[in-house]
C-alpha cells in the first residue's frame, strides 16, 4: 500500500470553541480535503469541551462520500481491477503520474509498475508547475473511501501565533491552510485556496470574512455593524467585492517554505498575528492575493462586553505591529485613536467649564445614528442575503456597536503604544 502523504496541512489553533470547532472542521473536510489534507487542531488549553469534540471527530472522522476521484470507478469485487498488479501505463509516466496530468487508468497501455488493486495516482490540475511537481511527488491518492486525518496538539503557550508555529512545525504538508475554529468555510474552500495560490503565484492567498449572527438580536446587529464600512474602515479582507492583490488576507494559504524564508508567526502578537505576517510578506517584496468569491462565515461576539474586549485586543495588537515595523499600514490605524483623544479632550474641557466642547461627541454620536438610518440598507450586507430586520432597535444597536468598536480599538492602540514603545 502506498503511504498517503498530504499535499496540504490545515492548521487550526483554538481555545474554548466547543460550540463551533466541530462545525468548522466538518465544513472544511469535503472529499477533496479528506483525500489531500491532514488537519492539526492546536488547542490552547480549553476549559470547555473543545477537546472532547475534536477527540470525538478523531475517533469517528468524516469520510469521503465518493469512492474515488473521477473518472476512476470502484475496483470490482474479487480484486481484478485494471489498476492493480499488472496494470499498464503509457509513455511519460513518472512514479505513476503521467506528464499529461492524469493518473494511471485502464486505457494507458503497457508497461506500468505493479500497484495494489485499489490504488491510482491522481495529479492535481493547477497552472503552477511547483504545485504539479509537489503533487506528483507527495500525493498518491487511493481509490476507495477514505477517512479524514485529524490530530490534536497541545499549545501550552495558548496564543494563536504559538499555535500556528507549533502546527507548522508538525505539518507534513507542503502547503499550509490557516483555519479558524470560530466560523464556517464554503464548499471546496481548501481546494479553491490552493488553486488560487497556484494560479496567481502569490506568497499568500485566501478569501474574505463575512460576519453573520446566529445567537440573538445583539449578535446579528454586531455582524451587521462589522459588514458596514464604518465597522471595517478600509479593511479589505472584510470587503466582499474585492478581488486582486491586497495588503492582507484573512486566514491565509501559503507554502510552508515561506515561513522558513520570512520567519514564523510573531509570538509577541497576542492578536493580529495574521496581519503581522501579512506585513512581513509585503516587506519581503512578495504579493498577497484575495478572491472575494471565497467567503468565510464568521460568528461575531454576542455581547457588547465581549466586543469591547475583542476590539481592545485588536487595537493593542495593531500598535505592536506599528512599533515593530515602524509604519502605519492604513489611515484607520490613526483615525480611531485620534477620534478617541478628541472626545476625551472635549469631555475634559466640558467638565472644566467649556460645555461647547461637548459638540464633538454629540456630532460623532449623531453621525453614527445618521449612518445607521441612512446608509445601513446599502452598506452593511451588500451582497449578503442574511441580516436582521432593520427595525429601530436594530439600527440603534448597530450604531452603538460602531461606537464600541471605534472607542475600544482606539483605546487598545493607545495602550499598545505605551506598552510596546
Amino acid at each position: 500500500m502506498i503511504e498517503k502523504k498530504p499535499l496540504v496541512t490545515i492548521v487550526m489553533p483554538c481555545l474554548n470553541e466547543e460550540a463551533y470547532v466541530g462545525k468548522a472542521l466538518r465544513s472544511l473536510l469535503d472529499d477533496w480535503a479528506i483525500r489531500n489534507c491532514e488537519v492539526l487542531v492546536v488547542d490552547g488549553g480549553s476549559a470547555d469541551r473543545t477537546r472532547q469534540v475534536v477527540e470525538g471527530l478523531i475517533r469517528n472522522p468524516p469520510e469521503t462520500t465518493e469512492w474515488g476521484n473521477p473518472p476512476y470507478p470502484p475496483p470490482p469485487k474479487g480484486g481484478n481491477s485494471n489498476t492493480g498488479p499488472g496494470a499498464s501505463a503509457g509513455p511519460g509516466v513518472r512514479d505513476g503520474v503521467t506528464s499529461g496530468g492524469r493518473g494511471v487508468t485502464p486505457q494507458d497501455g503497457a508497461g506500468a509498475q505493479d500497484r495494489p488493486e485499489d490504488e491510482v495516482v491522481w495529479l492535481f490540475q493547477a497552472k503552477d508547475r511547483w504545485v504539479r511537481d509537489v503533487v506528483g511527488e507527495w500525493n498518491p491518492v487511493t481509490v476507495g473511501k477514505r477517512k479524514a486525518v485529524i490530530r490534536l496538539l497541545d499549545n501550552h503557550d495558548r496564543t494563536a501565533s504559538c499555535g500556528m508555529n507549533l502546527g507548522i512545525t508538525q505539518a507534513a504538508g507542503r502547503i499550509i491552510v490557516r483555519a479558524d475554529a470560530h466560523g464556517l468555510f464554503p464548499p471546496g474552500y481548501v481546494r479553491r485556496c490552493v488553486e488560487l495560490l497556484a494560479d496567481t503565484g502569490a506568497a499568500s492567498a485566501g478569501g474574505v470574512m463575512v460576519p453573520r449572527g446566529e445567537g440573538g438580536r445583539t449578535q446579528a446587529a454586531i455582524a451587521l455593524a462589522m459588514r458596514h464600512p464604518l465597522g471595517t474602515g478600509d479593511s479589505a479582507f472584510r470587503r466582499t467585492e474585492f478581488k486582486g492583490e491586497a495588503e492582507g488576507v484573512i486566514f491565509g494559504t501559503f507554502r510552508k517554505a515561506l515561513i522558513d524564508e520570512i520567519g514564523e508567526y510573531d509570538i509577541k502578537s497576542r492578536s493580529n498575528e495574521d496581519s503581522e505576517l501579512n506585513v512581513r510578506i509585503l516587506c519581503a517584496g512578495k504579493k498577497i492575493y484575495r478572491d472575494s468569491g471565497i467567503k468565510i462565515t464568521y460568528f461575531p461576539k454576542k455581547t457588547f462586553k465581549e466586543l469591547a474586549n475583542q476590539y481592545f485586543r485588536y487595537g493593542r495588537g495593531r500598535a505592536h505591529i506599528t512599533i515593530r515595523h515602524k509604519m502605519l499600514t492604513g489611515w484607520r490605524q490613526a483615525a480611531a485613536p485620534l477620534l478617541l483623544l478628541a472626545i476625551v479632550f472635549a469631555v475634559v474641557r466640558a467638565v472644566a467649564g467649556k460645555p461647547v466642547h461637548l459638540l464633538v461627541p454629540a456630532v460623532y454620536a449623531l453621525g453614527l445614528l445618521g449612518a445607521a438610518f441612512l446608509t445601513l440598507d446599502k452598506g452593511a450586507g451588500a451582497g449578503e442575503s442574511e441580516h436582521p430586520p432593520l427595525t429601530l432597535e436594530t439600527r440603534l444597536t448597530v450604531a452603538a456597536a460602531w461606537g464600541v468598536m471605534h472607542m475600544c480599538w482606539g483605546a487598545g492602540f493607545l495602550y499598545g503604544l505605551v506598552k510596546f514603545w
